[in-house]
């Protein structure tokens, strides 16, 4: 149907059920009718056909444009469609322990924001810093306190995976790759005393003491010794055999971080003492079974752990809040200031070389005594009237050692 709108021509006609109009730019006359009404033919009978095609027929038209884009958005998926299609695919080479870390984290803090109904391909650069900023200044989806660094951190590390994934699917630049990680404090070891070892050892008892007294001496992860059996205890060669994990959904997984994690973990008498008694203690025999079992025989939930024993064992003993963690480091650091060498130490925690152990714990590794530093420190015992002249007095002196070793001044 040809129709005038103030004096120009517009076609109008109805296809996939609703009415559209086109404007064709032409004055309404006589010969510009004849025009119009020819096309208004050829559009009827080929919407009649099912050979109709409108971004052909009219490039120009604003509804036809928004059909474009529209379709466009359709074939490709949201952030929040994309990325739970990244978690299913994900399913076939992560640890299930990672994946439900994965899906827990972009649970919570990505996809209920509203950056992820975007398209993908339709998310900026500027609209993920926009996101960060919201996760830095206050996550309303976990509360009122803010998220620390290393969370956003690691969200952001997700989102560079999701889009590189993505951006190589669907053709489109990567948002991602001028988003640096946000600055965060570098976490440092805060490990226990001597003293506080004792302290809080003599605050625990029963199947806690034994279990601590395994991460303290070991230098075993927390889920490493919760998925101990009795099978990987070497009574005989004094060993313990680490070669599994408990996940965060309490399932035990056969492989570990790293390949260097799997390893023989030497026992200490200490150690041996304390599985001894928790050997005692479940009065079990069959070596298929866990060293650390809850109540009904599975294994325990660090999360629950860290919660009840870990925080009432430390208000016990009047220690500092602290993670359980650091009975690693405190392992790592009382073994280097009691003379271990940084290899041993580095085997024992599972590092492929001993790099980390330098880097972490170079402050508590015993020094050796250097003799030309120990002649040299001699050489300034001085005293104090000595030390005075030696540094603020005018005169030109001079220092030798006497026969005895001991400093001589002379004043030239």
């Amino acid at each position: 149907m040809i129709k005038s709108d103030y004096g120009r021509l517009a076609l109008k006609f109805k296809w996939q059920g609703q009415y559209r109009t086109v404007y064709l730019g032409l004055d309404d006359n006589r010969e510009n009718r004849r025009v119009a009404n020819n096309l208004d033919r050829t559009v009827a009978a080929e919407i009649l056909t099912g050979t109709f095609k409108p971004a052909e027929r009219f490039p120009d038209a604003k509804w036809v444009r928004e059909l474009a884009a529209e379709s466009k958005r359709s074939a490709v998926p949201t952030l929040g469609e994309f990325t739970k299609l990244w978690i299913e695919e994900c399913k076939v080479s992560l640890k299930s322990q990672t994946l439900y870390g994965y899906e827990h984290m972009l649970d919570r803090h990505l996809l209920p924001h509203s950056i992820a109904s975007r398209a993908i391909n339709e998310v900026t650069e500027s609209a993920v810093k926009a996101f960060l900023r919201h996760l830095l200044d206050t996550d309303k989806l976990v509360g009122d306190g803010k998220l620390s660094r290393r969370t956003v951190n690691m969200v952001i590390a997700r989102l560079r995976t999701i889009f590189k994934a993505a951006a190589r699917r669907y053709r489109f630049d990567d948002p991602m790759r001028y988003v640096d990680n946000v600055q965060q404090p570098k976490a440092r070891p805060n490990p226990l005393k001597l003293e506080e070892v004792r302290a809080l050892l003599g605050a625990t008892d029963g199947w806690f003491k034994n279990f601590l007294s395994v991460l303290i001496f070991t230098g075993m992860r927390p889920n490493e010794a919760l998925a101990l059996r009795w099978k990987d205890i070497d009574w005989a060669h004094g060993l313990i055999l680490v070669c599994g994990n408990v996940t965060d959904d309490g399932e035990i997984e056969d492989t570990l971080k790293t390949e260097g994690s799997n390893r023989e973990v030497e026992m200490m008498e200490v150690v041996r003492i304390a599985l001894e008694r928790q050997q005692a203690l479940v009065a079990i025999n069959d070596p298929e079974l866990l060293v650390f079992p809850s109540a009904d025989g599975t294994p325990r939930r660090l999360n629950n752990i860290r919660k009840r024993e870990w925080a009432a064992a430390l208000a016990a003993a009047g220690i500092e809040e602290r993670v359980i963690y650091q009975c690693r480091h405190t392992y790592a650091a009382l073994s280097l200031e009691f003379g271990d060498t940084v290899q041993h130490v580095a085997a024992q925690l599972g590092h492929n070389s001993i790099k980390m152990v330098v880097d972490v714990y170079s402050r508590w590794k015993r020094r050796p005594e250097s003799a030309a530093l120990q002649r040299f420190d001699e050489a300034l015992r001085l005293d104090n009237t000595s030390r005075h002249a030696l540094f603020h007095n005018s005169t030109k002196l001079s220092m030798s050692l006497d026969e005895n070793g001991l400093t001589e001044i002379k004043e030239d």
